[in-house]
């Protein structure tokens, strides 16, 4: 767990990307492209210069052919965790200064790799930017240091899911899922955010009306409020806070042609069932000081970027 400090305007935009892989053929590369790219363009009427960003963690693939999920048509033996680490810092050095946070993951920090260093770190060192460990509290201050909110981020543990009909108490059941794996983790944090499980969702406040008596006789209602939790506060309460499972670039399908290839090529999300997700990041649109919403971004090479709804 590490705790950590940044100075921002106070309008920014603040991207978690993240479970990448590289290093597993089922890699969506040209979409992670895309996603590194935005930071270098202009977002919700910004500058590039206020992109920021964090990166969730499993940077690398991290597996060897020991491994139970090694696959020869989707992992490569011959490249170790040092190649990995050499092809991250290639891809992601013109971007190093947009990258506050490198967060670890549990691919790189396997204990096949463990005697062999932890690959997150290798790259946040030469890259630059913060090494997160699998946890951490990050505090946003403005430029004269008052603290706007706080974000926790972890890179995840688990899954979410739902099977229920019709689709819309899926998502609602998923949301309160994710609220429910992360409210515990820290009091005072306003955003909460994992990756892992390679979900796009994103649960916002919810505002409930409530009555109030005073003197008189008289009876006022009101709406709970997130507006009052922001700054160095001490608890917010669940509800009212935003969560954020920051999706993936991983492909659950990479179709050949077996005559072609002569590789049998499975990832391991096919083979263990998983259903497909939407493959993208979240963006938080912070306007001073203020979150005004977290976006749900997938990454498509033909339609470009599809901004999804909560």
């Amino acid at each position: 767990m590490r705790h950590l400090d940044f100075v921002l305007p106070d309008d920014f935009n603040l991207f978690h990307i993240g479970d990448n892989h590289l290093g597993n053929s089922m890699m969506y590369e040209r979409g992670y492209m895309m996603a590194l790219n935005a930071l270098d363009s202009e977002w919700g009427g910004l500058p590039a210069s206020r992109n920021v960003a964090v990166h969730v963690g499993d940077i690398h693939e991290g597996i060897y052919m020991d491994d139970y999920r090694f696959d020869p048509g989707v992992h490569d033996a011959e490249k170790d965790m040092y190649w990995m680490v050499d092809a991250s810092e290639n891809m992601h050095r013109p971007y190093a200064k947009k990258f506050l946070v490198w967060m670890d993951g549990n691919h790189s920090n396997t204990r096949k790799l463990r005697p062999l260093g932890n690959s997150t770190y290798e790259h946040a060192k030469r890259v630059g930017g913060e090494f997160g460990t699998y946890q951490a509290v990050l505090t946003f201050k403005t430029v004269h240091g008052t603290v706007m909110f706080r974000n926790f981020v972890g890179h995840g543990w688990g899954s979410i899911s739902s099977k229920v009909k019709p689709g819309k108490r899926a998502k609602a059941n998923r949301e309160i899922s994710l609220m429910m794996k992360l409210a515990a983790k820290a009091s005072n944090c306003m955003l909460m955010c994992m990756g892992h499980t390679h979900q796009l969702e994103v649960y916002t406040p919810h505002q409930e009306l409530y009555m109030r008596h005073v003197g008189g006789g008289k009876i006022i209602q009101g709406y709970t409020n997130p507006e009052k939790y922001y700054g160095d506060v001490d608890y917010i309460p669940d509800e009212l806070r935003y969560y954020a499972n920051t999706g993936s670039f991983l492909k659950l399908y990479r179709p050949v042609k077996y005559d072609e290839d002569r590789k049998h090529s499975s990832g391991y999300a096919e083979m263990a069932g998983y259903d497909p997700v939407a493959l993208g990041f979240t963006v938080t649109e912070v306007r001073n000081g203020r979150i005004q919403a977290v976006r749900k971004i997938v990454v498509d090479e033909h339609q470009g970027f599809i901004i999804l709804s909560n």
